[in-house]
């Protein structure tokens, strides 16, 4: 699982640990395109290519368009999350070299 709050990841992992689960914790931001990198490199390093890739991080912007027409950070911001983060996540994955077995 990802997320930016570590400990938030924490709780959860025990909570479905306690139940019987599986889950591990890899805190991230996917608004930074380097901390994405990161990310991906330590679950390649640590898993190997995932077979499944849930991308389900986003945020949205909470005023009217009309209200926002200045901020067009809020914009980059949230493209940042439910775009690009996702796409660089996807990528890694389509296009990371997976050994064939014999």
């Amino acid at each position: 699982m990802v997320a930016r709050r570590a400990h938030s990841l924490d709780e959860l992992v025990t909570r479905i640990r306690a139940e019987g689960g599986y889950a591990d914790a890899c805190p991230a931001d996917l608004s930074d395109t380097d901390d994405t990198a990161r990310l991906i490199q330590h679950v390649l390093a640590e898993y190997g290519c995932p077979d499944i890739v849930v991308n389900n991080a986003g945020r949205s912007i909470r005023r009217e368009v009309l209200d926002s027409t200045d901020r067009l950070h809020d914009y980059q911001r949230t493209m940042a999350v439910n775009y690009f983060g996702p796409v660089q996540l996807t990528l890694a994955s389509i296009f990371h070299p997976v050994p064939i077995p014999a």
